[in-house]
């Protein structure tokens, strides 16, 4: 019996090895065996082609009036000139290409005198848009009429207005005043200080419309709950070879008007008046600034604007190294060595030249940031003469101011407009040689 299960149980793994193998489904005695079909081969696949590398496209925005002339350079390419269509140049940087460059002239608004020259130089990876622009000129204003009284607070002996516009003033605790203002919405800030522009209150007549009565007819009137409370502005120890200069708080309400809020004796302290609750209001900022100096003719600037009378700390910069004195040529090439504002996340590089020709002024600039000069130490003026609409070097035997540096912040000065607040350090080296 045990050789027949033996022989039963072989038979069967036979049978299921080779319905395995073959594909079967079963195993009968007689069933004829099949032939196994030879399979298709399988058919290789299409490659996929390799995407053609784009371009990196920057928007370069122009505030203000249009330049005169424009420029562009693309890497380590010559500057060519380029144009702008509806306010907007777009620079194209090839794939492997990371530097670029954009250069213009302003106007003046005076007929056939240039405005100041400008280049920047920037990488790809410093974003996709720059605003780049020139200075609008002075926009037309209407006289406004109005009058303060300033008599209830206690050492004010004159009243100074801010506009939008201009200051003026009452040379009295108590007057009338007439000030050019620009027509539009317009904050007035009155400022009751003595002799020295020391405050001892401030009040704040919001969105004023002009052209149209000023304060309904009515006064600014100084009250006790003007009287502004004081803060204290924290610094740094200022950098080794380098004295503190002075201190500046300012004030700029919603609508964009400006008021020193610091005296003559007060600008070297570091003690501030904060506007009082009642005329503050939201929209309004505080910017702080301290500078610091040397007898070498460098000097560093640090600032931040806040939405509240609290900037914490303003830090001064490392000292640079000694002045680099650039040789005098008709396109100089200045140092650019200093890496004490290089964690900054924006971090870029200065030049200029400035001179007189019969009374007129002409000025080029050089912006450069830190990822185009990717550890370069010099920055240069660039020759853009060939190019119609750029700036003559200045006529030799002229006398040429010089300036070169660092700035460090929050956005980039030369390539983005400004925000509302921000945070920046700047250190500069000045100074003069004669045109050879």
């Amino acid at each position: 019996m045990r050789n027949v299960q033996s022989k039963f149980a072989a038979k069967i793994f036979v049978c299921v090895a080779a319905a395995a193998i073959a594909g079967f489904t079963g195993c009968g005695g007689s069933t004829a065996a099949k032939s196994t079909p030879t399979p298709a081969p399988t058919p290789t696949p299409t490659p996929t082609p390799t995407p053609t590398p784009q371009p990196t496209s920057i928007a370069v925005k122009f505030t203000g009036p249009w330049p005169i002339a424009v420029a562009e350079k693309i890497g380590t390419g010559a500057w060519a000139a380029a144009t702008a269509q509806s306010g907007l140049l777009t620079v194209s940087v090839p794939n492997g290409t990371s530097n670029y460059g954009v250069a213009y002239v302003c106007p003046s608004g005076q007929p056939n005198v240039p405005g100041p020259e400008t280049t920047a130089e920037a990488s790809i990876t410093d974003g996709a848009t720059l605003t780049l622009g020139c200075t609008p000129p002075s926009p037309g204003t209407v006289n406004v009429a109005g009058s303060a009284d300033a008599t209830a607070i206690a050492g004010a002996t004159k009243i100074g207005i801010d506009t939008n516009n201009t200051t003026t003033g009452v040379n009295a605790t108590s007057g009338n005043f007439s000030a050019p203002m620009v027509p539009g919405t317009d904050d007035v800030v009155a400022r009751a200080t003595d002799a020295q522009g020391n405050l001892f209150a401030i009040k704040i007549v919001r969105a004023q419309t002009i052209p149209g009565t000023f304060n309904g007819n009515a006064p600014i009137t100084f009250t006790a709950s003007d009287v502004p409370t004081t803060a204290t502005l924290t610094t740094s120890a200022v950098p080794q070879g380098f004295s503190a200069g002075s201190i500046f708080v300012t004030y700029k309400t919603a609508n964009g008007t400006v008021s020193n809020l610091l005296g003559n004796s007060q600008n070297s302290a570091q003690i501030y008046p904060v506007v009082p609750t009642s005329d503050a209001a939201a929209g309004d900022l505080y910017a702080f600034q301290a500078d610091a100096g040397n007898p070498s003719g460098q000097f560093m600037f640090v600032s931040q604007t806040t939405a509240n009378s609290s900037p914490g700390t303003l830090t001064y910069p490392a000292a640079p190294a000694g002045v680099v004195q650039p040789a005098a040529a008709p396109f100089p090439t200045f140092d650019a060595s200093y890496t004490g504002l290089a964690q900054a996340a924006a971090s870029e590089y200065i030049a200029s030249v400035s001179w007189q020709e019969n009374g007129v002024g002409y000025a080029i600039n050089a912006y450069a940031t830190a990822a185009y000069q990717t550890g370069a130490t010099t920055l240069s003026i660039p020759d853009l003469t060939t190019i119609p609409g750029f700036l003559a070097p200045a006529l030799s035997g002229t006398s040429v101011n010089w300036e070169y540096g660092t700035v460090g912040g929050s956005y980039f000065l030369a390539l983005q407009p400004t925000p509302a607040t921000f945070t920046r350090a700047v250190v500069v080296t000045l100074g003069t040689y004669t045109e050879p």
